[in-house]
């Protein structure tokens, strides 16, 4: 008796974690599902400072006169700077966006796949104790093999790092949701930056050109 109810409790034990794991994908999913508005509020911005960059670059004569040598610099570094954090964010957004897709195929896709499995084998339970003999196998997923195909298609470059993740991923099921969050966390911080600095540059032009007025 206290052998099963050792087992019973085991298993609440592993539902309640089981349950706190998935609660906890769904928070980091809500929270990253912006990723694509900021992408896109970001995309614009770059679009911005872009051609505002060339314009400028193409204007020069007419606008130094304005904004003075120093100030046309400070102007078109600004941009860049704003540009450089845009791509840095792109970068973020394509890996959060990557990630969150392959995801949500994957979590949908293997859920699936359980449960077909599940049933197959309780058919052939069934169908074993129909015929009175003894069914012992469980359902089985060679990991192993699925690892090695998956790495065979894998890029050269990329395999050390995705081998480094798949171990790290199956000791820790929110390994590479942290890693999703963590870089949600840059995508934000690199698009304050692209605002910041293109709103510096703003201020800059604007008093550069009340100086001059």
């Amino acid at each position: 008796m206290n052998e099963v109810k050792e087992r019973i409790e085991r298993r609440a034990k592993s539902i309640n974690q089981s349950m706190a794991t998935e609660f906890m994908r769904l928070t980091i999913s809500s929270i990253v599902g912006s990723s694509p508005i900021l992408d896109k509020f970001s995309t614009w911005l770059l679009a911005g400072c872009g051609a505002t960059a060339a314009l400028m670059i193409t204007n020069v004569k007419s606008i130094t006169p304005f904004l003075g040598t120093s100030g046309f610099t400070i102007s078109i570094y600004l941009l860049i700077l704003a540009a450089v954090a845009g791509l840095l964010q792109k970068y973020k957004a394509i890996m959060v966006q990557c990630f969150y897709e392959f995801t949500e195929k994957l979590l949908v896709g293997a859920n699936s796949l359980q449960t077909n499995h599940l049933k197959a084998f309780e058919e052939l339970r069934k169908e074993a104790e129909g015929y009175n003999v003894k069914f012992d196998a469980v359902p089985d997923i060679d990991i192993g093999k699925i690892k090695n195909e998956f790495f065979k298609i894998t890029p050269f470059l990329l395999r050390k790092k995705a081998l480094k993740n798949f171990e790290k991923g199956s000791q820790d099921y929110l390994h590479g949701w942290r890693k999703m969050a963590g870089s949600f966390k840059w995508q934000a911080y690199y698009l304050v930056l692209q605002v910041l600095f293109f709103m510096i540059f703003l201020l800059v032009a604007a008093i550069s050109v009340q100086s001059f007025a």
